[in-house]
């Protein structure tokens, strides 16, 4: 993801202070402090707790060394938190400033939360689409599942903040919609450490058809 490093971490910074708004929205009971994105952002996944979905980003160190040590999967997983950890700390220096000149009394912990959960969410979230494969999160459409055979596309028009959906093929009553999210093909373990799900390796005899 190296190229995305610089994207994914502006849209992190962008998330994580869209997460904390709504945070004290809710704690002043002051509807009027929420942004134009708080239904989005309410449904949003904030934990492992809570939402009964895993990314290595909540894991501890622990957790990775005895789940991934010595398989393909640790030194991308720990290469990432690593990352994270620094591009976060950067992050959460910024909005705990600009938190405490607006007089928004939220922790630290808190806003270190916030941070992570926006990269979260920007990781397994977000979808590479239009002519320059611009990274970007789009409500609704997000929620399709990834296929290496998916059965729709969608075309983005930026400046006129519209989405086209069009399906690939015909598509049965019922069927799941499906996306492909990123236009290269990661190994098994990569989609598991970016996206928090499991795409089967693909036999030689299936990537050769």
């Amino acid at each position: 993801l190296e190229e995305e490093e610089g994207p994914t971490a502006s849209m992190a910074a962008y998330l994580a202070s869209e997460i904390l708004r709504e945070h004290c929205a809710e704690w002043e009971e002051d509807a009027s402090l929420s942004g134009p994105n708080a239904d989005y952002i309410k449904v949003l996944p904030t934990g492992r707790a809570v939402s009964q979905q895993d990314h290595v980003l909540w894991w501890n160190d622990e957790e990775v060394k005895r789940l991934f040590e010595g398989g393909a999967a640790y030194d991308k997983a720990t290469a990432l938190r690593e990352w994270v950890e620094i591009e976060g700390q950067i992050i959460q220096g910024m909005l705990v400033s600009d938190l405490a000149e607006k007089g928004m009394g939220l922790s630290v912990s808190q806003v270190r939360g916030a941070v992570t959960n926006a990269f979260v969410n920007v990781l397994n979230r977000s979808l590479f689409l239009g002519e320059q494969e611009e990274q970007m999160l789009v409500p609704v459409l997000d929620m399709c599942a990834h296929s290496s055979t998916p059965n729709v596309q969608a075309d983005i028009d930026v400046k006129g903040r519209s989405i086209v959906v069009k399906t690939t093929r015909d598509v049965s009553a019922g069927e799941e919609l499906t996306l492909h999210f990123y236009s290269t093909e990661f190994e098994g373990h990569e989609w598991y450490v970016m996206y928090g799900f499991i795409v089967p390796y693909l036999s030689e005899a299936t990537q050769t058809a």
